[in-house]
């Protein structure tokens, strides 16, 4: 049962969660308020979690999104906008930990992603098992085990309720994100060694690896990615709305250096000149760990070694390996992963469900923070120049209770201002007003309608809208992409 605190607000507003929940069939809102005892138990649940994705991005890369990833994730299924992780820190093993029990780190066990122990002095992972064997990894990797998780994940409790039957499988590119979700009566957690360039488990849930497995790691499937080229997909000026400059000024290594390796695009290598943990390493930190994963999706029997006809349902754990200089990657690999699983369990209603959570957040570096601000101030100087602004009964209600996106209300703001034009009306789309958020489409009327152009070359680029046209009439309506937001937005 989830803490009744989970949702509580907590002091820093970046340690948030989210959670999404759809099935992979079509479900009208009817069916899906219905009873539970009038449904049938989904044959699979997939638990897609996710490394520092901030509750912000589903706006700010929001078109980014294939339709069959996080897009129909938010169309078709629910997204809690205020759940909060109440521990600290959020590092990635005590995330994992309480999402599937619900309990605090003291109650977990996992306190951190690893910690000194009391009885050896030595330092120890929240998942590391000298106890246990290592398959298919390197000759002096220590194997891993949910041997220190202390309390019962709801894959254990659904394994438990069907006696057995029910299979729980996690997987990931890191050992404590595959084991922890999935729990301590998995039928079995699967993660990627840097040392030999495998899959790996061990022997806390068999004796050795399945034979698809092995099979899967005989064709070195890491190995095609070296001297892999890390490229751009888009065009250069899509980045600079989404994330700005590919090397700002504030990427410097410890000793304040401008660092010479940080544009695009980059090559995954090592200075061996062949395979070895130092590129496996590196590959951990790209997006093709993902692609990694994936390829064990299609060519292995992750989906097909749960039994579809089974009554008793089976729970998935993927997590993508997406770090704060990868999270664009989601989309591709969100609209990836759902349709996978139609192959095995077909399309019927109420066959797969999928979740989506973030196990910890990120905060923005410093500086990147400060350009924004300057950015932000742009709508602050234009009302503290003009104070009518806030007092006109025509514009002030545009400018307060969060009715206009910041951009919009910054436009508004800037030719309200001006003593050579004047705003005479104001109006949002009736469709995107009906959703109760700050509204991105806005129709203006003005005076003078050549001041609108003048005002939009004066803002930053971050703030000028995606579209400007002109309606019968003179009208201007200007629509913001959800993508193009100042970072805090």
């Amino acid at each position: 049962m989830l803490h009744k605190n989970l949702c509580r607000r907590v002091i820093n507003p970046c340690l948030t969660i989210i959670f999404l929940f759809a099935s992979i069939a079509p479900m009208a809102l009817a069916q899906r308020v219905q009873p539970a005892s009038k449904q049938a138990a989904p044959k699979l649940v997939l638990l897609i979690v996710v490394d520092q994705f901030r509750y912000d991005y589903l706006d700010r890369f929001g078109n980014l999104f294939g339709p069959s990833g996080i897009r129909r994730l938010l169309r078709d299924g629910g997204s809690w906008t205020d759940a909060n992780y109440d521990h600290v820190p959020t590092y990635t093993a005590p995330g994992h930990a309480t999402m599937m029990t619900g309990a605090w780190p003291a109650e977990t066990g996992i306190v951190a992603n690893e910690w000194p122990d009391r009885e050896t002095g030595k330092r120890v992972t929240s998942v590391s098992d000298t106890g246990a064997i290592l398959f298919g990894g390197g000759p002096t990797e220590v194997a891993s085990s949910p041997r220190r998780l202390m309390a019962s994940t709801l894959g254990d409790e659904l394994r438990l309720s069907t006696n057995g039957r029910s299979k729980v499988i996690g997987v990931s590119i890191k050992d404590r994100a595959a084991i922890l979700p999935a729990g301590r009566h998995a039928n079995a957690a699967y993660w990627f060694s840097s040392q030999s360039g495998s899959m790996v488990s061990s022997n806390y849930y068999f004796n050795q690896l399945p034979d698809w497995v092995q099979r899967f790691n005989a064709t070195r499937p890491a190995d095609k990615y070296f001297n892999a080229k890390w490229e751009r997909i888009l065009p250069e000026s899509e980045y600079l709305k989404y994330a700005g400059d590919d090397s700002p000024s504030w990427e410097t290594d410890s000793a304040g250096i401008k660092r010479t390796n940080t544009s695009f695009p980059h090559i995954v290598t090592s200075r061996s000149g062949k395979p070895d943990p130092a590129f496996y390493q590196a590959l951990d930190s790209t997006p093709f760990a993902n692609d990694l994963l994936l390829d064990g999706y299609t060519a292995t029997g992750v989906f097909t070694s749960v039994d579809s006809q089974d009554a008793a349902g089976s729970f998935l754990v993927t997590t993508p390996e997406i770090r704060d200089h990868t999270h664009k990657s989601l989309a591709d690999v969100a609209s990836r992963i759902a349709p996978l699983p139609v192959a095995s369990f077909g399309t019927g209603s109420g066959q797969v469900e999928i979740a989506l959570l973030v196990d910890g957040n990120a905060a923005s570096l410093p500086d990147r923070l400060a350009r924004d601000a300057n950015e932000r101030g742009t709508a602050d100087q234009a009302l503290l120049g003009n104070p009518r602004v806030l007092t006109d009964p025509a514009i002030r209600p545009w400018l307060t209770g969060g009715r206009l996106d910041l951009r919009a209300a910054t436009v508004v703001a800037l030719l309200a201002s001006r003593t050579d034009v004047h705003l005479t009306r104001v109006a949002l789309d009736r469709a995107e007003a009906a959703l109760a958020r700050p509204a991105r489409t806005l129709t203006l009327s003005m005076t003078d309608p050549a001041a609108l152009a003048a005002v939009l070359r004066a803002l930053p680029v971050t703030y000028a809208p995606a579209h400007v046209a002109t309606l019968p009439g003179g009208a201007r309506q200007l629509t913001w992409s959800v993508g193009l937001a100042p970072e805090g937005l």
